[in-house]
Parts: C-alpha cells; structure tokens; sequence
C-alpha cells in the first residue's frame, strides 16, 4: 500500500472493521531526500503517521526498507535506522532483501544511471562514481540494518523468509 493523505485512523478503522488483517508499505527509506530521490511522494514523517494509524486499528503492519538507494548516503541510511527505531511500536515486521538495491532492466537506474551518479549499472554490483555506495558497502548497512531490527525485537523477513538472525539468510 503507498502512503497517501488519505489513509487516516479512520481509513484504517474501515478497513479493518472490514477484515483487513494486514497491510504492507514500501516504505523503503527514512531519509526525505532518499524519498524524493525514488519519487514516493510522501515524507518520512507522513510515513510514520500512517504506520501508527494503521497499527491502530488493530492492522498487521509490514515495512519494506530498501539498503543502498544510488542516491543514499551514510547520512541518509542513519535517517532509515532512526525512522525504524521511531516507528517499532507500529511495526510487526520489516522485510529486506540481501541484495538491496537492485537494478533491474528497463527501470530508472539503468535507463538513467547518470541521474543517480552511477559508475556502472551492473544488477547487483553497481556503484556509485564517487565509490561511496558499492556492493560492499550495501552489504554493511544490510547487516547493520538487520542486526538493529532483531535488537528491537521486531520480526525480520529476508528474502520473504522470517528469520532470527540477519546473515546468510539468502546469501
């Protein structure tokens, strides 16, 4: 589901009342430049306000994040981790893939990859032209990611499996 104005506690009280047991939101990052630069159209603030309204109302709340947006700095990923430290109590799981960003044919990144100071738009071990975001990079802020979602003891899904740890589930 994306977030939108209109999704208010009373929304999700129809919903529910409705039986809605649970909905999911790419939410992706926590950063505002990082949302802009994906064109969400929403704010990270926005975003916390529809994850307590449809948690609620008694919603199921899953929570996609995506590690390693071109455009997302060390900056930005520490916006991600404070919106999900912020927003734990909303949230009944949050799902990751091993890969992060990705980047997939005829999308965006590869149409474009100059838009987002890509070096070379290889699927999964691109990086950036100032070698701030690589491969190895993603995968730090993946591990550090998952490793403070299980402190919060929030159920993590990796590659659509729940897990208990963040590493090697899907690698």
């Amino acid at each position: 589901m994306m977030v939108r104005p209109e999704l208010t506690p009373e929304f999700f009280g129809l919903l529910r009342a409705a039986g809605c047991g649970g909905v999911g939101f790419g939410i992706e990052s926590g950063s505002d430049k990082v949302l802009r630069d994906m064109r969400k159209g929403f704010t990270a603030e926005q975003a916390e306000k529809t994850l307590a309204a449809a948690r609620g109302a008694g919603i199921h709340v899953s929570v996609n994040i995506l590690v390693g947006f071109p455009t997302e700095t060390r900056e930005d990923f520490q916006e991600t981790l404070a919106f999900v430290e912020r927003t734990r109590a909303h949230c009944n799981e949050i799902r990751v893939t091993h890969l992060g960003c990705v980047v997939m044919e005829k999308a965006d990144l590869q149409v474009q990859p100059e838009r987002f100071g890509l070096a070379d738009a290889d699927p999964e071990a691109w990086r950036t032209s100032d070698g701030c975001n690589t491969h190895e990079e993603r995968v730090r802020r993946f591990d550090e990611l998952c490793g403070l979602v299980l402190r919060l003891d929030i159920p993590l899904r990796v590659n659509s499996r729940l897990t208990k740890t963040g590493r090697a589930v899907g690698r």
